[in-house]
């Protein structure tokens, strides 16, 4: 059994940080949003789904949450980089490929609207492989 080398443990290592500091990112700004745009009583108590519709369509809440999720996918890989700086484009693929499964699920779980549902999953990946370039750009100054 051929053990993994060190480098490669370090890079995995570097990718696993920026994933976890991503979803910190993306946490904390999500629950921000929600403090700007909070749930009314009736809502809750309401299992009426279009209720539930008609808060997720709220225009400012879904800005912000596209806001949210290219700052974290951006300095998700973008953390990943800096820790490890020979990381390949490869990497900041996968780290916005695993946050973008992490957000299916959000996008599963709620009432989004359709355009929210298509361009949500669309946002990680491009904005992971330019958070990578932004730090690959100051590296090579």
């Amino acid at each position: 059994m051929n053990l993994p080398s060190e480098e490669t443990l370090w890079k995995t290592a570097s990718v696993g940080l920026g994933l976890i500091i991503g979803v910190a990112i993306l946490s904390l700004m999500h629950q921000i949003n929600y403090l700007f745009h909070p749930v009314d009583e009736t809502i809750i108590s309401n299992t009426n789904s279009d209720a539930m519709a008609d808060y997720f369509s709220n225009p400012p809440l879904l800005i912000g949450k596209f806001i949210s999720i290219a700052t974290a996918a951006f300095f998700s890989s973008a953390i990943a980089k800096l820790v490890k700086p020979n990381l390949t484009i490869r990497s900041a693929v996968i780290i916005g490929s695993v946050l973008m499964i992490l957000g299916i699920f959000d996008i599963v779980t709620s009432s989004y609207p359709y355009y929210f549902k298509i361009v949500a999953p669309i946002l990680y990946i491009p904005a992971a492989i330019f958070g990578y370039l932004f730090i690959n750009n100051i590296h090579h100054k």
